[in-house]
Parts: C-alpha cells; structure tokens; sequence
C-alpha cells in the first residue's frame, strides 16, 4: 500500500514537470519570436511629431495662412497640481496611498538617487530645487513673452479637469491630460529653445517640443474669411473624430489603435474655428509624424509628419486691400461692406468687411474683440450680417412683375409723390422737397428709383397672388444661405405670409419683412447680368464646393430691358450718375466706362448699447443704411458687386462714389477690360 502511495505521488510529480516542460516549450520555441518582439516593444518609445496645416492661398497664389516652425515651452500637468508637502514624504510613503501626482515625484526622486548616485535626502533637496527653478523659469518666459502665467496654468487644469469629468462619463477613470506636458509659452524661436535646453538640466517636469504656429502674412487682411485656429474643444473631439473615423477607414480593434494616434484628434490640437480654417479643417490638417527609439535613446525608425493639403480661394488679396482702404477713406471709417464676383464662374473676388481685426494678434485681442457690443469686429458682414435690402430689389421686382404679366415693358406709373395720400407711401422725392416724378415707364422707374412706380407693382402682384414676390425672391436665393460654405453665413428672411397689401408694397422696395446679406445681393446682380442663369458664389478654387445652378424662368427680353433701367441709373438724370460720372464725383469715371447700378437708401432701427455699464442704453446708430449694387460692363459683364455702408444715410451720396472707385480698381487689376 505504502509502495503504490510513493508510485501515484511520483507519477503525479512527473506529470506536473511533464506540464512544465511542455510549457517552456511552447513558450520559449513556439511563442518565441512573439515574446521577443513584445520585450523589444517594452523596451521601446514612441515620440508623436506634430503635423503642420496646409497653406491658404488667394488665386494667384499668395500665401493668405500658413505654419511656421517654432518650439513650445511645456510643463508637466502633474508639476502643475501638485501639493508641495509629497516632495518630502513621497518615498516614504506605500504606492498604494500615493495619488498620481505624488508617485511622479517618488519616481522622480528615484532617478536622481540613481542617476548622481546620491542619498535619499540629497535626491529630495535636488528634487526641490528643480522643482523650485522649472517654476521661476517658467513664470520669467510669461514674463518676457507678456503671458499671464497664473491665467494659462489655471485654464490647462480647468480643461483637464472638464475632460476627465467627460471620460469619467465613459468608464474611464484617468485619462493621459493628466500625465503629459502641456503648452505654457508657445511660438518659440530656435534661438531661444536652444537657449532653453541648455538649462533643463536645471528643471523637472520641464520640457522643449518643436511645434508650429500659424501665421498671416496679411494681418487683417480677409481676416473674417481666412478664420481662425484654436484649441480643440472637449465636445468637439468626438465628432470630428466620428469625421476621422470615415474619412481614413478606421475600424474598431487593436489593430488601428496605432493608426487612430496618427489621425485622431487629440485634447491639445489646434483645429480651424471659424471661416476657411473651419470650412476646410479635414483638408488643412496634416497626419503626425512619428519616432520608434529605444530607451537608450538610439532611434530605431522615424516617420515624417505629413503637412496638410494646401487650399486656393478664388480672392484676389491685393484687390481685398485696396478696396478695403477704399471703402474705409471714402466713409471716414464707418463700418460695413462689399462684395465683388466674377459674373462668368461667380467666384468671389473680394469680400470685405468693415471693421477687421489682426488675426495675428486675436489671442491678445480676444477679451475687447468678445465685448465689441458697437462695432462687432468679429461679425462678417458680408454673410453674417442682414440688411434690408432697400430700392437694390427693384430691379428684381420689375422682373416679377414683368414676368407675371402684371406689368409690361412700356407700361406707365404716375408719381405724384405719393400712392394715395401725402400721410402715407410716399416717394424718396416728395419727403426730400415735395416733389414727383410724374408718369414713368419702367427703365424710367429704375433709373429715378420711384418708390410710386413699385408700390404699385407690389400692390398688383398681391393681388394676383399674394406670395407671388417671396416666391421669385426664393428663386433668387433670398432665403437660402448664400452657399459659400462657411459656418458664419446665414440665410436671408422673407415672410411665409402677408398680413395686408402694404407688406407686399415695401417688399418691393426692398422694406418691411425682408432682409438678406450683402452677398445675397451681390448674387443676384450677378444673377441679373447672366440673364438669370442662377449659381451660388464660389470661394474655393479645390474641388470641395459644388455650386448650386438653376435658370430663371424668366425670358431674355425683360432682363434687357432691366439691363437698361439699370443702365440708365448711372446716366445724367439717375440717381447714381453725379457721384460716379458728374459733379460730384471727386474723380469721375471716363462716360465710356458703362456701369449697370442700383442705388438704395434702407431704414432700420437705431442700434441702442448701453456702452458704459450704466444701465442706460444710448442710441449709438441712428442713419439709414446705404446701398449700391450693380454690374459692368453694361453689354458684356465681367463683374457683380454690392455695397453697403451702416448707418450713413443717403445710398446714391455715400455707397455710389464707393462703386466708383471700386469699379476702377478692378480695371486696373484687369477684371473689366474697358477699350
């Protein structure tokens, strides 16, 4: 019995062993090369590089935006949070009791004692001193860089702390924020990181990593197209990640883990916020780079960053500035707008807004910029701003009314200064000097802006059916957004519904429930010149932007005869003749230079601010809005434009010399071709 007990415990024994063998086997000649490949990955580090955006460029290739190489100056968010009394008792402590921050410094400790083979206590005062001048240095660059060095470490921990409350949501309990270094002073040159680097000897926690920061050769120059870049934010990570995720192909798995570092956004990137930044922000952003080295610092394999795909605009940026110089010395620096298309393609030439900001300089604008309740330098008015349009329409209600047959080419309005009685619907002329324009056709209409003349053609085609005039406004693309595809722009509003005949009467003169932006006008001049063939305007030149194209059901005659009307706006006896040819343009345009136009003179609400905190609002704006829009040349057009100005008064005197003078700069720039 005892002999069969000792021969089962050997059996036993030799079948455990048996277990054994076979698993060293199977571990260390099947698995082998597996193991190996898994120590060297553990004895590997992998550095991301930062990728650099593509460059914008206006469509004769000037660089509009574009990255520069530079250096950030970083610090470790667990330096940034820590509480000073772990220094002295973090090696003492167990590292189950130590919060994260606190084991960074036992490590940290750690590598000192063994580095400089040095004691406890010597490590710990070392310790303290790095710690000590990795802050002191830090606070001398925010110094020297004028940064507000208390405002940039407590917005790192307030968007850390929002992050790791957002993954907390999602199971995950720390997030790697809260073990990297983050940008204290960014843009640094090679001089002074090389500068730097010779003293991190000196810090902890402290680190220089090249970087790139974006710059404007033209400061403010386009600035409300060009957009801007920032940070990313926390609740726009998953989103343009879900775009990422789409765009490279990445499925779930181990397996893209890598390629979703090289792709993915991550907490800290810099993406596009507003304008073409925004609008192109997949084709800008470029891939990171990557280096495999071992821990011993020999590089095993390096991947260059890729730089983002370049974008080209259909803007001309000299043209940009000369007409925004124009516009600022021929108003005295009021605020507002123009836009110039190119009538064959529709892409945009120019598109200025007034006031500008440096784009260069937002990040130390920001706090004035955000508070301009006056001015709102921020605001593209040429897409984000509505207007009522005022008499620009008329040209398009004569075509309504031409086209629905409540109207014909030689049909005749009389003006006596007013529609019925002198209390109400009165004419521009009879409120400047009690006058009339007696009986008028239609070009007449046009060219003398007869308020009479398009009350009447309102009244008649509400009559016949009262949507009529928002209808053909829609086809015009009044209610649509004007299409260039930023996220600024906003669509126009026209009223689902008339409440009575007068609305229908100020619509047609561009009043009452009606506003657009000056690009919704600008289109439709451009849509008047291509005998209403309708696109919506072009920004970028790469194929990313497909244009909207419909034809008017509207025959060629009646855009010829308000061709003319416009025309005839711009001849002795029209509105905008003497500011632009006559005696009262400062500098007239040769008679052969043929110009269509449309002046307007729109009244809106005063703009009411309390501008000193005092809880009284002050009337800031009180004028009428003042327009010019047109085309030229008036037989072969080349250009469509509109033009606005806040708050100045009178269209013809203020918008029309503006037209002028736009209209021969871009003969000089050689969009006209006048003999």
């Amino acid at each position: 019995m005892y002999k069969l007990r000792i021969k089962i415990f050997l059996g036993l024994i030799g079948l455990f062993l048996l277990v054994i063998v076979a698993r060293l086997g199977y571990l260390q000649i099947i698995r082998a090369e597996h193991y190996r490949s898994q120590a060297q990955k553990l004895l590997e580090v992998t550095q991301f590089l930062p990728a650099a955006r593509g460059n914008i460029f206006d469509r004769n290739k000037s660089i509009l935006a574009t990255d520069q190489s530079c250096y950030d100056f970083c610090l470790d968010y667990r330096l940034l949070t820590v509480d000073e009394k772990w220094i002295s008792v973090a090696q003492r402590e167990k590292a189950k009791k130590l919060p994260p921050e606190a084991k960074w410094i036992r490590d940290e400790q750690l590598k000192i004692k063994r580095d400089e083979s040095v004691s406890s206590a010597e490590a710990e005062d070392i310790f303290r001193q790095r710690w000590q001048f990795s802050w002191a240095l830090a606070r001398k660059l925010c110094e020297v860089y004028e940064k507000d060095f208390d405002l940039r470490i407590s917005r790192i921990i307030q968007r850390v702390t929002k992050l790791h409350e957002y993954f907390k949501k999602r199971g995950i309990e720390r997030i790697a924020e809260e073990n990297q270094s983050h940008v204290i002073v960014a843009g640094l040159s090679s001089a002074a990181a090389v500068e730097l680097k010779a003293m991190l000897h000196k810090t902890v926690g402290a680190t220089i990593r090249p970087s790139h920061k974006r710059i404007y050769p033209y400061q403010s120059a386009a600035c409300h197209i060009i957009g801007l870049t920032d940070r990313i934010y926390a609740e726009e990570i998953d989103k343009l990640n879900d775009e990422v995720s789409a765009q490279h192909n990445i499925a779930d798995g181990a397996a893209s883990n890598f390629k979703r570092k090289l792709h993915y956004y991550w907490p800290d990137d810099v993406v596009g916020k507003t304008g073409v930044e925004k609008m192109c922000e997949q084709m800008l952003r470029g891939e990171r780079g990557f280096v495999n080295f071992k821990r011993t610092g020999a590089i095993i394999r390096n991947h260059d960053a890729k730089v983002g795909q370049d974008v080209q605009l259909t803007l001309d940026i000299d043209l940009q500035i000369e007409l925004a110089k124009i516009f600022i010395n021929l108003t005295g620096g009021k605020n507002g707008s123009l836009v110039v298309l190119s009538v064959p393609e529709n892409e945009i030439l120019a598109m200025v807004s007034i006031p500008t900001y440096d784009l260069n300089l937002y990040k130390e604008d920001f706090q004035w910029l955000a508070n301009d309740s006056v001015d709102f330098s921020l605001r593209n008015r040429a897409i984000s701003q509505l207007y009522p349009p005022g008499s620009t329409v008329k040209p398009l209600a004569a075509l309504v009314g031409l086209s629905e047959g409540v109207i014909g080419v030689d049909t005749q309005i009389t003006c006596n200064g007013y529609l019925h009685n002198p209390n109400s619907f009165r004419c521009w002329i009879y409120k400047q000097s009690g006058g009339s324009h007696g009986p008028l056709d239609l070009v007449n209409g046009i060219k003398k802006s007869c308020n009479i003349f398009f009350y009447n053609v309102g009244e008649w085609l509400q009559r016949k059916q009262p949507e009529l005039l928002c209808d053909w406004f829609r086809q015009f693309g009044f209610e649509n957004l004007p299409g260039i595809g930023i996220g600024e722009e906003i669509r126009g509003k026209l009223p689902d519904k008339f409440e009575n005949i007068g609305e229908s009467r100020m619509l047609a003169m561009g009043q009452g429930p009606i506003a657009v932006t000056p690009l919704h006008v600008a289109n439709a001049m451009a849509t008047i010149a291509r005998d209403g063939e309708f696109r919506t305007a072009k920004l970028v030149q790469n194929d990313i932007q497909q244009q909207t194209l419909r034809q008017l059901d509207i025959p060629k005659q009646y855009f010829d005869v308000v061709k003319r009307g416009m025309f005839e706006v711009t001849r002795p006896g029209g509105t905008a003749h003497k500011y632009i040819y006559g005696r009262a343009a400062e500098r007239p345009l040769p008679e052969h230079w043929e110009i269509c136009g449309k002046t307007g003179t729109a009244k809106v609400n005063s703009l009411r601010v309390d501008t000193d905190s005092d809880g009284v609002v002050d009337v800031v704006r009180s004028e009428d809005m003042a327009w010019f829009a047109g085309f030229a040349p008036y037989r072969n057009p080349k250009i469509a434009f509109a033009i606005v100005v806040d708050y100045a008064g009178s269209g013809p005197k203020n918008a029309a010399p503006i037209g002028r003078e736009l209209i021969r700069k871009c003969e000089e720039f050689g969009y006209l071709g006048f003999d």
